[in-house]
């Protein structure tokens, strides 16, 4: 197959590997700074598909298997998500994560967004199973206010109007974000 021509420096077809892979012209890796192991942010948009560097890196591995999804072991490694949040019950919390590996890029997105509503607060993460249901079990994010409480509701429907309502499609149900004290 004949690859199309590029119309200019901003712009490249690129073909489309086994599982959904494609690699990026090496300028463009370049210029927006993309290490191996980073996170990208995807988001669809009718036929289009935007991606943009996030700048969330995680510790790769010899193993380009390994790379293609991203283990909890490295993260943890990193400790990456352990300078945003603290763990209330890390050994629960762990596992959780590495069956809903779509979380940790929202967890990191999350914490841009929860401080500009919440600059100082802490910001608590824990387990949460319903004993009583089956795969009733999700993440409490805590966000342990310092305001008083209208104002703290107030900033947490300011968060779910600037941010959450849309993102929390990709938490399917796994994820709550909470204002406590």
């Amino acid at each position: 197959m004949n690859q199309p021509i590029p119309n200019s420096p901003q712009e490249a077809w690129l073909q489309v590997l086994g599982k959904g892979l494609v690699t990026f012209p090496q300028r463009w890796w370049d210029e927006l700074g993309m290490q191996h192991g980073m996170f990208v942010r995807a988001k669809k948009e009718g036929r289009r598909v935007i991606i943009e560097a996030q700048g969330v890196e995680v510790i790769s591995s010899d193993n380009v298997e390994e790379d293609l999804t991203v283990s909890i072991a490295q993260l943890k490694t990193a400790q990456q998500l352990e300078r945003l949040y603290q763990f209330r019950n890390p050994e629960e919390l762990w596992p959780f994560l590495e069956m809903h590996q779509y979380l940790v890029p929202l967890l990191f997105e999350a914490h841009s967004h929860i401080r500009e509503n919440f600059p100082t607060a802490d910001l608590i993460l824990e387990y949460a199973a319903d004993p009583e249901v089956v795969d009733e079990e999700q993440l409490i994010l805590s966000i342990a206010a310092e305001q008083d409480a209208e104002e703290a509701i107030n900033a947490l429907k300011q968060l779910d109007h600037d941010w959450w309502f849309d993102a929390s499609r990709q938490a399917y149900d796994r994820l709550c974000i909470t204002v406590g004290y």
